[in-house]
């Protein structure tokens, strides 16, 4: 499979102009939605998923298991309270636990790169980071059997209802079933890397940009965790941090 490609841009300008006026102005719609995005504060991160941040484990059989165990103690758990749908299906169950902040096993991405710029800048960079990353997957990777074995797409309304982020980021997951080779490796040439700086100034310009089409953290969580997510954004950025 081929390496994934890289491509470092100067400036959210250079970016804008060699690949956000293409992507907007000369794809055709069904090219878009083949397209999803991620954006990461460190270009260095792998990717990864909460699961596999926080626990390492010996196998995929132990990964597998206490996965299992994790989804099966948050049902538990949540006997008793107000839920307004019952979630039916194992991913139904995890996409409700990822938006309430359970680990899991998936990876969020987003069919906008303006959104995936956003979290790649909503917090503020490691001091030793030099560059965010806009991950960019093609979703033909999927199209033929085998391509990506032990990654799965989750786009499907059903499933994404239980996880009302979702929509308001034009959000889908992508489920990594297995850890044992890299995310990257398994999607090779499907997978591209874009590189922006992550200077404070490179912060300031990218974020008041997004602001000005509405891309904010009050409007793509549209609940009090993105009300406070804009106002601390907003204080940090007058103060020039």
């Amino acid at each position: 499979m081929k390496a994934n490609k890289q491509v470092r841009y100067k400036d959210w300008a250079d970016f804008s102009s060699r690949f956000l006026l293409p992507f907007t102005t000369e794809l055709q719609p069904e090219r878009k939605r083949q397209l999803i995005f991620r954006g990461q504060a460190d270009a260095n991160w792998k990717l990864e998923t909460t699961l596999d941040r926080i626990l390492q484990f010996d196998s995929g059989a132990e990964r597998i298991q206490i996965f299992e165990g994790l989804i099966a103690e948050f049902r538990r758990q949540t006997r008793g309270l107000p839920l307004e749908v019952l979630p039916q299906t194992p991913i139904e169950w995890e996409l409700l636990g990822r938006h309430h902040g359970l680990p899991t096993t998936v990876l969020d991405f987003t069919r906008s790169p303006y959104v995936a710029a956003f979290f790649a800048y909503a917090e503020r960079q490691p001091s030793e980071t030099t560059h965010a990353a806009i991950w960019m997957l093609d979703l033909q990777a999927f199209e033929s059997d085998g391509a990506v074995s032990e990654i799965e797409l989750v786009d499907d309304d059903e499933a994404l209802r239980f996880n009302s982020r979702a929509i308001e980021q034009e959000g889908l997951f992508v489920k990594i079933k297995d850890v044992t080779h890299p995310v990257e490796s398994r999607l090779g040439g499907h997978l591209q890397k874009h590189l922006l700086p992550s200077t404070p100034d490179a912060r300031r310009a990218i974020l008041a940009s997004l602001q000005s089409m509405r891309i904010t953290a009050r409007n793509l969580f549209r609940d009090l965790d993105g009300a406070a997510r804009s106002a601390s954004i907003q204080t940090l950025l007058r103060r020039g941090e």
